[in-house]
């Protein structure tokens, strides 16, 4: 796992493991871990916004005229003991991160809940396209995908569960017009 200048997690494609089932999803594969991936997500979101406020605030006080006398006066212990916080915080965050990746998953944006599950669908011409299914808190299931090239925000739900005639029966199409 690697981590940004600002501690924040960031998240790639999941790493394949020797001894592993396929770490390609189908949506109703990716739909069913949904029960754990919700409640890891749950912890995920709030913690996310948590570190996003108190980054902020942080930085606020180094901004601020005189925040030299509070790394070097009085306050520097309790300084010390916010980002002391915030890097543990910061790790819980990432054990959050490497969950969502134990099930195969991405946790892409971990303020938005977004999670994606690698797998290919079939255009309406047959052809197999590398992508991610995804599922974001509020969603019932996985019903949305993207291209891999694509910004994980360019989503598109899938138009049927079923892939065209003549297509592999589990790799679903996408209406990318809808």
């Amino acid at each position: 796992m690697t981590r940004s200048p600002d501690l924040t997690p960031t998240a790639g494609p999941p790493a394949r493991s020797i001894g592993r089932p396929s770490a390609l999803f189908t949506p109703e594969r990716a739909t069913a871990t949904l029960p754990l991936v919700r409640r890891i997500v749950g912890d995920a979101v709030p913690l996310a916004h948590d570190l996003a406020e108190r980054r902020a605030r942080l930085a606020w006080v180094r901004r601020t005229p005189g925040s030299k006398r509070h790394h070097d006066g009085p306050h520097a212990e309790e300084l010390e003991a916010v980002e002391q916080g915030l890097a543990r915080d910061a790790d819980r965050l990432s054990g959050y991160v490497a969950e969502i990746r134990r099930l195969g998953a991405v946790l892409r944006d971990a303020s938005a809940g977004l999670v994606e599950f690698p797998g290919p669908r079939v255009t309406a011409d047959g052809e197999a396209r590398d992508g991610y299914f995804s599922w974001r808190p509020g969603e019932d299931a996985v019903t949305h995908w993207r291209p891999a090239a694509a910004d994980p925000t360019d989503r598109a739900p899938l138009r049927s569960l079923v892939a065209p005639v003549g297509a592999a029966a589990d790799l679903p199409a996408v209406d990318h017009a809808a």
